[in-house]
């Protein structure tokens, strides 16, 4: 693809799916600035832990094997109990860094679905890991009432030397959602619902100067309300001006217009 084309694309996103023309001064300040140490993030129908920083806890052991099958992964257990709150139902997924389970929030009533991914026990996945804990804090304050079509932290803890980071429960993919369709499209009213709800959350994503760096179809998952939401925030990096991605990408562009042409294609 030529760079005219690329840049085209990126400038006609960008053109037809403002943000109401905010600017980054009116998206990201907020009633409620999130102090690590005293503040809580709130919600209607969840009672929400503190929205900690990164850290590392006392005596973690990053090469700690408990699961001889798969040294790396914690053997998950139906109906096991973490942080005496989220009681773990199922495996939604599984993937390089780790898997996610399905769990309920015992401290909500009625009980509140959760999901959980736990990074694997190992060094290069858990720092990559609390690099996506310093975007998705960065979001989470920049988006506060979740208007932005980006998957919803809540917390993070450490469970048996697993990092584990807590998000809102999501349901399809994209890639899924056709899959059950045998590949044969969407309606044209889903692919404009679908399309103005990825470029909103990616115009968003250059106001707060993130870049996603890894968006496809399978980490874009809808809601209760078949409303999609990118997710996976594992490659992302933060930007600022003319910077480069070198390691994901190997051309002149600057960085933010990476992910529009990954939308558009």
């Amino acid at each position: 693809i030529s760079q005219k084309i690329l840049n085209f694309l990126a400038f006609s996103i960008k053109l037809a799916f403002p943000i109401n023309n905010l600017s980054p001064h009116q998206i990201i300040p907020t009633n409620q600035p999130l102090d690590p140490t005293t503040s809580s993030i709130q919600s209607s129908n969840l009672q929400l832990g503190p929205n900690r920083l990164c850290y590392l806890p006392a005596g973690l052991n990053l090469n700690y094997r408990e699961n001889p099958n798969n040294p790396e992964d914690y053997p998950v257990r139906k109906d096991e109990i973490w942080e005496q709150r989220y009681q773990i139902k199922s495996v939604l997924g599984r993937g390089s860094y780790g898997q996610v389970i399905g769990v309920e929030d015992l401290w909500s009533s009625p009980k509140y679905e959760l999901a959980i991914k736990i990074i694997k026990n190992k060094s290069t996945f858990h720092q990559q890991a609390l690099s996506e804990v310093e975007i998705l804090n960065k979001i989470l304050e920049a988006d506060p009432m979740d208007k932005m079509n980006i998957v919803r932290y809540h917390d993070l803890f450490y469970h048996c030397n697993h990092l584990c980071l807590v998000f809102e429960k999501l349901y399809f993919s994209l890639y899924h959602l056709l899959e059950r369709k045998d590949f044969e499209g969407l309606s044209i009213h889903l692919i404009r619902q679908f399309a103005r709800q990825i470029c909103k959350a990616l115009s968003f994503l250059e106001i707060i100067g993130v870049i996603h760096c890894d968006l496809k179809p399978e980490n874009i998952l809808l809601d209760s309300k078949n409303n999609v939401k990118v997710c996976d925030f594992g490659w992302s990096a933060e930007y600022t001006g003319a910077m480069r991605y070198a390691l994901l990408i190997s051309n002149p562009y600057d960085i933010y217009p990476i992910d529009k042409p990954s939308a558009a294609l």
